[in-house]
């Protein structure tokens, strides 16, 4: 990903948004690269879910450790390339962690107030939770469940369920189909 004149508004927010995440949990021991991935979700998901729209409107797409934003290595990237982070290795136990420093401030001028205070809460609901915990309760969400392995979670699954019933096949590809409808 670069950042140019033609580089979307999402994406921007992505950017700015991730480096702002980063520079909040600087004092998080158990931040590293899955944790970020995770504040993320929780932050546009529970936003979408609150107030009807989402923070940065990224997609995510279900990997092995839960919902990341398709787009977050790009946005790493920018941040590294303009200076503005860089990444470390670090190992936490017997856990090696990629974690994100921040070298500078977040641009919040594409953000409200509102939204920041919600990614604040999430940052703060996680903090001293480990990547595996917070990995495991996005696992629970239905959007996760729903979804196979690189597929998009649609926004509109943050208003199902987090405890329901196993789907059949039938159900799970309706639902799907579903979906796909409604982001055609």
């Amino acid at each position: 990903m670069r950042i140019d004149a033609n580089t979307s508004r999402k994406d921007r927010l992505l950017v700015e948004l991730v480096l702002y995440v980063a520079q909040k949990s600087e004092s998080d021991v158990h931040f590293g690269a899955t944790k970020l991935n995770k504040i993320l979700f929780f932050s546009d998901f529970g936003a979408w879910q609150a107030f009807g729209r989402a923070i940065t409107g990224a997609e995510y797409v279900r990997r092995e450790f839960g919902p990341t934003p398709r787009n977050v290595l790009g946005a790493i990237e920018v941040l590294e390339k303009s200076g503005r982070a860089v990444q470390r290795e670090m190992t936490f136990g017997t856990y090696r962690q990629r974690r994100l420093v921040p070298l500078g401030d977040a641009d919040l001028s594409g953000f409200s107030a509102e939204q920041i205070a919600f990614v604040d809460d999430v940052i703060d609901s996680l903090r001293g939770m480990t990547a595996t915990a917070v990995s495991d309760a996005s696992h629970r969400l239905a959007g996760w469940k729903l979804a196979s392995d690189g597929e998009t979670i649609p926004y509109f699954t943050a208003l199902l369920c987090e405890e329901q019933p196993p789907l059949t096949d039938a159900e799970r590809a309706w639902a799907l189909k579903a979906a796909q409808r409604i982001n055609a």
